[in-house]
């Protein structure tokens, strides 16, 4: 208590100092020499603004042909992949499972994956924060191929069975959700062996992909990239890609060719 009474006693003492400092030296400086120093400290910050507007101008510049070029990449990858990615999937069957409302990213992926060639045979869609009860009967169903196309979880009829599941997860997913449901369901599609592939867009906020084990994991399938890494992966390929800190790689590459 003695050592902060000291304390409070010594700021106190510094700062009337200082501002006794700033009395005298207001009354002693002339006002000629006040107003000269006024003008030089505007003439500073006038300087620096426009070196600031200076450079803002040129980053914006700088970011209008970024943002050009990647119009420009996007174009040309939307032209080049769909023909290299062609028939890679041929005779492969997909059963597509997402998280929450991701319809328009479903039809996407959907697009991409029949382009390659291979057959969507289902879509189920989960709301995010349905509390599934047993979860390795739900996957078993899905790789059963008793869940329709299009259907949200309670439907069911018979279908395909499916060769892959894509399984789109979602940034309000927590670690207790993941192991407790969708690990569990992504272990029994790996024990009948099916590829499985865990994919998120990349505004995806937060990031969950990196707490996915064993599996391979694609964190920006709203991107050419990502939906190529999908058809790669879908193909054979492993890893964890995209543009994420967790990710290994942008993409998987081209497959070398037996």
């Amino acid at each position: 208590m003695i050592e902060k009474k000291w304390y409070l006693v010594t700021m106190t003492g510094m700062f009337l100092s200082l501002a006794l400092g700033m009395l005298i030296a207001s009354a002693i400086l002339s006002d000629d020499l006040v107003v000269s120093q006024q003008s030089e400290v505007i003439r500073r910050l006038e300087r620096e603004l426009t070196r600031q507007q200076n450079e803002l101008a040129l980053l914006e510049q700088r970011l209008s042909g970024l943002e050009i070029n990647e119009e420009r990449l996007n174009s040309f990858l939307q032209d080049l992949l769909p023909p290299l990615l062609m028939g890679r999937l041929e005779e492969t069957r997909v059963a597509i499972v997402y998280l929450g409302e991701q319809e328009l990213a479903v039809k996407v992926i959907t697009d991409w994956v029949e382009s390659a060639g291979a057959t969507v045979i289902s879509t189920i869609g989960i709301p995010s924060r349905t509390d599934i009860e047993k979860p390795e009967t739900l996957a078993r169903d899905i790789a059963n191929g008793i869940i329709c196309r299009d259907s949200m979880v309670g439907e069911s009829c018979l279908e395909e069975s499916p060769d892959a599941v894509v399984f789109l997860t979602t940034g309000t997913r927590n670690q207790r959700e993941i192991d407790r449901i969708d690990s569990v369901m992504i272990k029994v599609w790996q024990s009948l062996e099916l590829t499985v592939i865990v994919g998120e867009q990349t505004w995806t906020t937060p990031s969950v992909v990196g707490h996915y084990r064993d599996v391979t994991t694609i964190d920006n399938l709203d991107t050419l990239t990502g939906l190529a890494s999908l058809i790669l992966s879908l193909g054979g390929q492993t890893g964890s890609f995209g543009f994420k800190s967790s990710a290994e790689s942008i993409w998987p590459g081209w497959p070398e060719e037996g």
